[in-house]
């Protein structure tokens, strides 16, 4: 089993005083399940807003993420729609290390999910 994903982030709108962030992230998957590969490409329109919680940044966020799922074994595909909600932030140990968790709740063919990360921003 193997998984690589690619994602990028488009900011529509800045946060900006009241204002909430606007952004489209594009998104690549490609991973080996149960004996098949499963390419998938997306977007997800995001909203997120960054606030202050005890002197720390953080940013909770709410997404629409839309994708295509193709089974290359099979020369199927599907399109899958969720609602994902979260929070990421600059974690307090490690240089610049940001912690993310995220709760996806589907809407057409996907699943339940609770996602916790820790990435490293490529800057």
């Amino acid at each position: 089993a193997s998984t690589m994903r690619v994602g990028a982030d488009w900011m529509l709108i800045p946060d900006y005083g009241r204002q909430p962030r606007a952004s489209i992230k594009g998104f690549l998957v490609t991973e080996s399940f149960d004996g098949d590969r499963i390419n998938t490409f997306g977007f997800a329109p995001t909203v997120s807003k960054g606030f202050a919680f005890w002197g720390n940044e953080a940013f909770p966020y709410l997404a629409l993420p839309l994708s295509v799922n193709m089974n290359t074994e099979n020369e199927t595909y599907e399109t899958a729609t969720s609602l994902a909600t979260g929070i990421s932030g600059k974690l307090p140990f490690g240089k610049d290390l940001v912690g993310n968790f995220e709760l996806n709740l589907p809407i057409e063919n996907s699943a339940t999910a609770f996602v916790f990360g820790i990435s490293l921003p490529v800057q």
